[in-house]
């Protein structure tokens, strides 16, 4: 996901999803299905940000199925900061992971001030 977000790639970000995926903004709307994914990163992705990201846990339900809990900031500074916690639910099919459901959430100022403070 970060290497088509740091392209501007909004066809090969979607592409990590499946095809009836659930995203949810961390505005509170959702998309729904890899072409609305799509669509809707068109015009976020044509800005030119690049995105940092940190693993912060992985949980296995299954073989085939994880929970992910990331944190995430996007933009075009030397220093990008943590901004956003995401929680993704990856399933693995023909031994590829892809997202069935993204939630994306606006970090608290506590929680910028813990992930941020080695910045």
């Amino acid at each position: 996901m970060r290497v088509a977000w740091d392209a501007g790639d909004a066809a090969a970000f979607a592409a990590q999803f499946i095809e009836d995926a659930t995203y949810v903004l961390w505005s509170g709307d959702s998309l729904s299905g890899r072409s609305e994914i799509e669509r809707g990163h068109i015009d976020v992705l044509r800005r030119g940000t690049r995105m940092k990201v940190k693993v912060l846990s992985i949980k296995p339900l299954t073989e085939d199925v994880a929970i992910v809990l990331t944190a995430s900031g996007a933009g075009k500074d030397a220093t990008i900061r943590y901004e956003k916690l995401q929680t993704l639910m990856m399933i693995r099919r023909s031994d590829r992971w892809t997202c069935a459901a993204f939630q994306n959430t606006d970090m608290s100022p506590r929680a910028k001030s813990l992930y941020n403070s080695s910045q």
